[in-house]
């Protein structure tokens, strides 16, 4: 009878990392792209709950003092600034008031957020609200047309 001797190897074969690093590789480049476009629609809706907010404080603001003037987003009362979010800012937001009737007081409000250039949103296209409640974004556009059937929804 011949002894054998069983030989064991210890540790993994060149082919067998490679495989693994493969899966990896697979893994990667399917999961990336995925997060980056979660966080990029989650950094939307957070601007628009948060021109959602400043549509309730403009009517408030217009219940106050009877029409829209004089409001402004560096008002604290409404917002208090021009960029969201504040600390880090993604989005340019700006407020139009107008006289639509010709009365001589402000009766309408269009609030239009804008991805800053360079920073992650910059692709992600205007969101836009009224005071209609009237609300559009269009994903990579650089402007939108509100009408009573646009809404928000991914497109």
């Amino acid at each position: 009878m011949r002894n054998l001797k069983y030989s064991y190897t210890k540790g993994f074969t060149f082919l067998e990392l490679l495989i693994a690093v493969l899966i990896l590789g697979i893994l990667l480049a399917i999961s990336v792209p995925s997060y980056q476009a979660y966080v990029i629609k989650g950094n939307r809706v957070d601007m628009q709950s948060a021109m959602t907010e400043i549509a309730q404080k403009m009517a408030t603001y217009q219940a106050a003092n009877r029409s829209y003037e004089g409001a402004s987003l560096s008002n604290p009362q409404i917002y208090g600034n021009t960029k969201f979010p504040k600390d880090k800012p993604l989005y340019d937001l700006s407020l139009s008031v107008t006289d639509s009737n010709n009365d001589g007081r402000a009766d309408t409000w269009t609030l239009d957020a804008s991805p800053i250039g360079g920073k992650r949103q910059k692709d992600d296209g205007q969101i836009r609200l009224n005071d209609r409640g009237w609300r559009c974004w269009t994903k990579g556009a650089s402007s939108c047309g509100l009408t009573a059937s646009s809404s928000w929804k991914d497109n």
